[in-house]
């Protein structure tokens, strides 16, 4: 299956078994070796496969713990449902499966994460069917329950519209899409302009994953984690006509920002966090582009990565960096190097003003007293940090590290 070769190529790059494999065959080998398994496959045969396929010399150390990952991953429950595509009902799915419930039907699926955004419910006995219709005035579907499930009936723009939502239904109805692209936008509308709507997705999200006992709360963690993995290997490697003909297209930067957005969330290992990465995945599934939007009201996804070697500034970097920042040094490329902090931003820590643009601010003393509030501020290299949104978190720079950076510069202009 290609999500299990996907996630192969994702753990020979980490494990480079042989040592000597040329750069970018990970990704052959991994399809390969992916190919060449299934949910059977133990970690004997799964070595076996990687003799035929890996170069020699070989490294049986690093090999079996590639081997043993590889397996365990396999055999999880998560694997084998969850998709590359970033589509709403696959991503509702997830949760479905490791929660052993059954996919809802489309109206269901849909307001089961955006309770009334899409769907306005109407009265009923629950035992009578009635049609349900579509208010182009405001843009809602509304329907009745029968027998707990919210119906649809026979008409067919209705399936239409839910189809294109939840990225099951891919046709020539225009009016039907260009309906499904108005309900985005006025989705994210309601996000960007109501801050309590945000808060209520949020509150929805924690109320359904509360009720995973701790077993499939290890899975749903695995599964957001091998989400992401899929998500980055296959952008990473579709064509650009691929990616126009996806059911329903979405640029490359809201894409990486969003998959950014959800491996920061789940970085930080906390349930808040789990949460608020299921809830981009769902927003990104659902929104598509005009998730572009939210985003922007979050800084985490917009952090300039300033690492070797992640001056490609591609997603793959990006996460790297994110999930193994142990591997990367500073790096500082830029012209002033004469400067103490060359290009650092200090912000007050009582008023949040930024001290650089107060007149006659320096840093020769390491503090300042703001000349807003009067409070005075250490200017050292323990008080900077990497991102706008560490700060306080105590993840500021590697003091050393960041020094011997400047320092390397100022040879290399010395030297030019």
């Amino acid at each position: 299956m290609k999500q299990i070769a996907l996630l192969c190529v994702d753990i020979l790059e980490e494990t480079d078994p042989s040592g000597l494999m040329p750069e970018g065959d990970y990704y052959d080998a991994g399809l390969k070796l992916g190919e060449s398994l299934d949910a059977s496959s133990d970690v004997k045969e799964i070595l076996d496969h990687m003799r035929n396929i890996l170069a020699e010399p070989y490294d049986e150390e690093k090999a079996g713990i590639a081997a043993e990952y590889i397996s365990e991953r396999i055999s999880s429950a998560g694997t084998f449902f969850i998709k590359g595509d970033l589509r709403y009902g696959s991503i509702a799915e997830i949760f479905c499966r490791i929660n052993d419930e059954k996919l809802p039907k489309q109206l269901d699926l849909l307001d089961t994460w955006f309770k009334g955004m899409i769907v306005a419910e109407e009265e009923s006995d629950n035992n009578t069917k009635k049609e349900a219709w579509f208010d182009d005035t405001e843009l809602m579907i509304h329907a009745c329950r029968y027998h707990d499930v919210l119906y649809s009936g026979t008409a067919g723009r209705i399936s239409q519209i839910t189809g294109r939502l939840a990225g099951t239904a891919k046709g020539n109805q225009e009016k039907e899409r260009r309906t499904a692209e108005l309900i985005r936008r006025k989705i994210s509308d309601t996000i960007c302009e109501d801050p309590e709507c945000i808060l209520k997705l949020q509150e929805n999200v924690r109320t359904r994953l509360s009720v995973l006992d701790e077993e499939r709360m290890i899975l749903l963690d695995q599964a957001v984690f091998e989400k992401i993995l899929l998500l980055i290997s296959c952008r990473e490697h579709m064509s650009s006509a691929e990616k126009r003909e996806e059911y329903v297209s979405m640029h490359d930067d809201v894409y990486d920002d969003l998959v950014y957005n959800v491996a920061f969330q789940w970085k930080k290992y906390t349930f808040e966090n789990l949460c608020n990465a299921w809830l981009w995945l769902l927003l990104g599934g659902l929104l598509r582009d005009e998730c572009g939007r939210i985003l922007h009201l979050f800084d985490s996804s917009f952090i300039p990565v300033r690492k070797k070697p992640s001056e490609t500034g591609t997603l793959k970097d990006k996460i790297c960096f994110l999930f193994y920042p142990e591997r990367y040094e500073p790096v500082y490329t830029g012209d002033e190097a004469d400067e103490e902090f060359p290009d650092i931003h200090f912000y007050c820590d009582r008023c949040g003003d930024l001290l650089n643009e107060q007149e006659g601010f320096h840093t020769d003393e390491h503090e300042w007293k703001c000349t807003k509030c009067g409070y005075m501020n250490r200017i050292t290299w323990d008080e900077v940090y990497d991102y706008f949104e560490y700060i306080g978190s105590g993840e500021h720079v590697d003091a050393e590290q960041s020094e011997k950076a400047v320092e390397k510069r100022r040879e290399e202009l010395k030297n030019k």
